[in-house]
């Protein structure tokens, strides 16, 4: 009895959520002019929910001999917490997009044995640990007060079923692969992202390359942005 309860309430939260998407996608996708303000608007609620504002990155770009390799995908709240890091550090590193809520995130680390970290807790102390000396020098105790709230649990909580689960939850969002099966992007030359990882428009192309399965480099692009260029800005060699 409890088996099938258990699973008639699945079959209806499917549903529940197959109407919802629906209606959000109508939203996005069925009015051109006003679905594109909702959807800035949505992004917005997510930056605003992670504090985003108030987070600065490290000055001084920390320069490795490889590129940090990170399995991920952009609708998860924990490869959100170590991309965020990364931004903060003012790491390039590269993505792979993976959809497995059970193996991601996943840090690979060249310049040290291959070190390979799978928990999302253990590769952020990791990050700090090795790589956040020139963070550590600029951070005040606004900044430590705001890093502190926004990886609270009720903070993730918050972020994860309102945003992720509710508002960002289309598989064009990075939710979920568009990718026909058996096709096989490995032989594409890696694409470069100048970015931020709060960005607005950096958000949009990040969630189409993570359901697209393509592998890109991230390049920070804080130091960019200072010069006055305007990200995201896109390479494809």
């Amino acid at each position: 009895t409890y088996t099938k309860r258990s699973q008639h309430n699945n079959v209806n939260n499917s549903i529940l959520m197959a109407t919802w998407c629906m209606i959000l996608k109508s939203l996005v996708y069925g009015f051109p002019i006003i679905g594109y303000y909702i959807d800035i608007l949505i992004l917005y609620i997510g930056y605003i929910l992670r504090l985003e504002m108030f987070i600065n990155c490290a000055t001084d770009k920390c320069e490795t001999e490889k590129l940090l390799k990170l399995y991920e995908y952009e609708g998860n709240i924990k490869c959100k917490q170590v991309r965020e890091t990364l931004g903060a550090l003012n790491l390039d590193y590269i993505i792979y997009p993976t959809f497995d809520n059970d193996k991601v995130p996943v840090l690979i680390d060249e310049n040290r044995d291959n070190k390979k970290i799978e928990n999302s807790t253990e590769i952020i102390g990791y990050l700090y640990c090795h790589y956040g000396q020139n963070y550590k020098k600029h951070q005040g105790r606004i900044q430590k007060l705001v890093q502190f709230v926004r990886n609270q649990s009720i903070s993730l909580f918050i972020y994860k079923i309102f945003y992720l689960s509710l508002l960002r939850c289309l598989p064009e969002h990075g939710t979920k692969s568009i990718v026909k099966p058996g096709h096989d992007n490995n032989d594409i030359k890696l694409l470069e992202l100048y970015s931020t990882e709060q960005g607005i428009g950096c958000i949009k192309i990040r969630e189409i390359l993570s359901s697209l399965e393509l592998s890109y480099i991230v390049r920070n692009g804080v130091d960019d942005k200072k010069k006055g260029k305007k990200l995201p800005i896109m390479i494809d060699a």
